[in-house]
């Protein structure tokens, strides 16, 4: 594990989260457990923080307490100037609001003033909530394991690729327990993508803070149910198809923005992300 700890940290991650997984479908099938019993959904949630576990287990092993201190202390790293917060809990769904209204004829806007008054209500709740449970299960994994590894070693634009499609697959068992078709976990595995670059983008201008790619990651999930709730007739594949184009187009922008770096700098990052890699990260600073 401490010599080839990433692969370790996928190995852990996927296998965390799909062997419970299938136990749960077994023992669904079987009639051992209710589809809609309460276990069920409570197991759902802690499924979700396979990637965290992964994280925590293989950073105790090559970093010790330390390491494991860095990463809890990077969840709580939230001293990064107000706009990041405004354009994470305020930015991103009016980006996706505007999205909607510009490719599906202004329809978000025309909602009834009592699903506008739903949608406001329900947008922090949901966003803390989520934010507690697939954000921190998932984003000190991905986030806070994988990305600052991948980043010193292929740089931002390939790391992100490469994890946003781990990231995409470790999310397979949606294919059974939402009933995904081939084209529609299709359109999420390329929504999940767009996703990891912005999430990237936010990541390296925060510092690595934890939180704050948290945040995002649960306003990404709740920003899709809230459109949901203000266009009903809007499928899940024509918001997989909304969150694509204004993945791209906001990736656009970054890119050009930063010059296709997505504001990566190894001496500015790395060094708050693992005790581990300081080594590498003074060999990446002499180059």
């Amino acid at each position: 594990m401490i010599r080839r700890p990433m692969i370790a940290f996928f190995v852990f991650a996927y296998a965390l989260t799909w062997i419970p997984t299938a136990l749960i479908l077994l023992a669904t099938q079987f009639g051992i457990l209710a589809a809609n019993a309460p276990v069920a959904s409570v197991a759902g949630r802690l499924i979700s923080f396979g990637p965290a576990i992964a994280a925590l287990i293989v950073t105790a092993v090559v970093a010790g307490r330390v390491g494991v201190g860095q990463l809890l202390r990077r969840v709580v790293q939230g001293r990064v100037g107000l706009r990041w917060y405004l354009i994470v809990l305020a930015g991103v769904p009016a980006a996706f609001l505007l999205g909607a209204s510009l490719l599906f004829g202004g329809a978000p806007f025309r909602a009834s003033a009592g699903q506008w008054q739903t949608a406001l209500i329900l947008y922090l709740p949901t966003v803390v909530v989520a934010a507690l449970t697939t954000g921190l299960g998932e984003e000190m994994g991905w986030r806070g394991f994988a990305l600052p590894r991948l980043q010193l070693r292929y740089g931002p634009l390939v790391a992100t690729l490469i994890l946003g499609i781990l990231w995409g697959l470790w999310h397979a068992p949606n294919i059974v327990f939402q009933h995904m078709g081939p084209q529609t976990f299709g359109l999420f595995l390329l929504e999940t993508l767009g996703d990891a670059f912005i999430l990237t983008w936010v990541y390296n201008n925060t510092r690595g803070s934890l939180l704050l790619v948290i945040l995002l990651h649960a306003v990404q999930d709740k920003t899709f149910g809230i459109l949901g709730l203000l266009m009903p007739s809007m499928t899940i594949d024509q918001g997989y198809l909304l969150f694509i184009v204004v993945d791209s187009v906001a990736l656009l922008v970054i890119l050009a923005l930063t010059r296709g770096t997505l504001s990566y700098d190894a001496r500015r990052i790395g060094r708050s992300s693992a005790p581990d890699l300081e080594p590498a990260i003074q060999r990446s600073a002499r180059r």
